[in-house]
């Protein structure tokens, strides 16, 4: 089977902001299968203008899900066969990868294994918008590496990951909590033409900087999981939508008030 000759068509909305480069991905965890929780997160990631919903791979959710929003459905996880049965269930789209949930569990992934993966997956569902995380704990070396053999595999989307435990405290911190995955997006975008979502430690601070470094968008999880009112989730999504289309260029320094941007950073 020739898995390039596929054709794979994206989602409107995710199309629509792909054209845009400011893709806004809500992560509500691979592990997280709290159905009120998520369900807060996507009625206010469709309030709040998100292009997707990230969500784990199970048949049940994602079908309680597609009943409440619009927006499209990643489903993600590691086995083959719980993305196909997402997709049956009703997954506009699917992801291998969100590997940061099984790291404390000492689970790791090495790259024959995520080739093998992502070829099965294709294999399963040629016809399905894929991406695919390139792991963090590669050297950055061995990460491009893993991605321009990924390339053979029509893959739609690219994930970058990585960040520093470090507590965020100045615009500095927020700038080093992301800085291994913005340092492999710009590496990776330098190397091949697939869309990038920046994601790992992003927020208000460095979403448009991803942009600038070279990727279509970002993801965001943890940035949201402390937050429990409906109006500040969807306050903090609109804000983020925005800041993508911050860009930088070499020309223009952009200077953040920290007065007004601090009232969005939920603690």
């Amino acid at each position: 089977m020739n898995l390039l000759n596929y054709k794979i068509k994206l989602p409107a909305k995710i199309k629509e902001d792909l054209v845009k480069r400011n893709i806004l991905k809500i992560i509500t965890g691979l592990n997280n299968f709290n159905i009120d929780k998520i369900s807060n997160i996507c009625i206010a990631a469709n309030k709040g203008n998100a292009t997707y919903i990230d969500i784990a791979s199970d048949s049940y959710l994602i079908k309680s899900i597609k009943q409440i929003t619009n927006l499209p459905i990643c489903a993600s996880s590691i086995i083959p066969e719980e993305l196909y049965q997402s997709v049956k269930a009703g997954a506009d789209l699917i992801e291998l990868g969100n590997y940061e949930s099984f790291y404390e569990k000492g689970f790791i992934l090495n790259t024959q294994q995520i080739i093998h993966l992502t070829h099965k997956i294709r294999y399963m569902m040629p016809n399905i918008p894929l991406s695919v995380t390139i792991p963090s704990y590669l050297e950055l070396e061995e990460q491009l590496k893993l991605v321009l053999l990924i390339r053979n595999y029509n893959v739609n989307f690219l994930q970058t990951e990585g960040k520093y435990n470090i507590k965020s405290t100045n615009l500095f911190d927020y700038v080093k909590l992301a800085l291994p995955t913005l340092i492999a997006t710009n590496k990776i975008a330098n190397l091949v033409d697939i869309p990038i979502i920046c994601s790992s430690g992003i927020s208000l601070f460095t979403s448009s900087l991803a942009i600038y470094l070279g990727a279509t968008g970002v993801g965001v999880g943890s940035l949201l999981n402390n937050i429990n009112n409906e109006s500040d989730l969807i306050r903090v999504i609109k804000n983020l939508k925005v800041s993508l289309s911050l860009l930088i260029t070499n020309n223009t320094k952009m200077l953040y008030n920290m007065n007004k941007t601090k009232s969005y950073i939920i603690r």
